[in-house]
C-alpha cells in the first residue's frame, strides 16, 4: 500500500537481496480493498502498509511503527506559517484519499468529530506522485505523512500546514492471512521488514 512503496518496502527489500541476491520477488501495488482479496486467495503472501482498527477475523496484523499524519500544502500556500481553523482549512479543495480507505476515513472524522462542515474534496487518489504534483502547483491541500514527501519538505516545495487539528496517527504494518505458515524465505523478508523500522525512526 501506499506508504510502503517509498519507504518500508525499499528498505526490507535491499538488505533482503544482500543475503538473498538469487530471489525473485513480485510487488503487487494497489490499495487494501484491491489486495486484501488477493492475500485470502493465496496470490499474495503480505501486504505492507495502514493496518486496520478493526480487521477480518482471518487476518493477522504486524504493527511495525506508527506514521503521523498531517497536513500537507505547498510551502508558500497561504496558510503555510500560521495557525489555520476549521474555516480556513474548508476555504480551499483537498486532494483526499480513495472510498474506503482509512486514509480517507480519517480526514473525514477531523471534522465530524468537531462538528466541522467537511471542505471540498474534487479529487480523490492513492498515487503520491500524482498528489505532490497537484499540491505544488495549487493551494490544493491533502492529509498525508510527512515521510512521504520528505524530498519536497526538504527542497522547500512543500510544507506542514499548522492548525487546530491536531496531527493523528495510524499503524504501519505487515497484514497476513491468519493461517498462514511462511517459509524460511518468508521469515526472512519478515524480520527484514521489522529490521527496516529501525531506519525509519522507529
Amino acid at each position: 500500500m501506499a506508504l510502503s512503496r517509498s519507504l518500508l518496502l525499499p528498505t526490507a527489500l535491499a538488505d533482503l537481496l544482500v543475503d538473498a541476491p538469487n530471489i525473485q520477488v513480485d510487488v503487487v501495488e494497489g490499495s487494501y480493498l484491491e489486495l486484501v482479496e488477493l492475500l485470502r486467495s493465496g496470490r499474495i503472501d503480505v501486504m505492507v502498509g495502514a493496518l486496520r482498527d478493526s480487521p477480518a477475523r482471518d487476518l493477522h496484523q504486524q504493527p511495525l511503527f506508527a506514521d503521523k499524519l498531517t497536513i500537507i500544502g505547498r510551502a508558500d500556500h497561504p496558510l503555510a506559517g500560521g495557525v489555520a481553523g476549521f474555516e480556513q482549512l474548508a476555504d480551499y479543495p483537498w486532494i483526499v484519499a480513495r472510498r474506503a480507505s482509512g486514509l480517507l476515513e480519517r480526514w473525514q472524522s477531523m471534522f465530524d468529530d468537531a462538528g466541522k462542515a467537511r471542505p471540498q474534496a474534487p479529487i480523490q487518489c492513492g498515487s503520491v506522485a500524482l498528489i505532490r504534483g497537484m499540491l505544488v502547483r495549487s493551494d490544493f491541500l491533502t492529509l498525508l505523512s510527512p515521510d512521504q514527501v520528505a524530498a519536497e519538505i526538504h527542497a522547500g516545495t512543500l510544507t506542514c500546514i499548522r492548525s487546530v487539528v491536531p496531527d493523528t496517527e495510524r499503524l504501519i504494518g505487515a497484514i497476513t492471512r491468519r493461517d498462514w505458515y511462511p517459509t524460511a524465505l518468508q521469515e526472512q523478508f519478515m524480520a527484514a521488514l521489522r529490521a527496516s523500522t529501525a531506519s525509519l525512526g522507529s
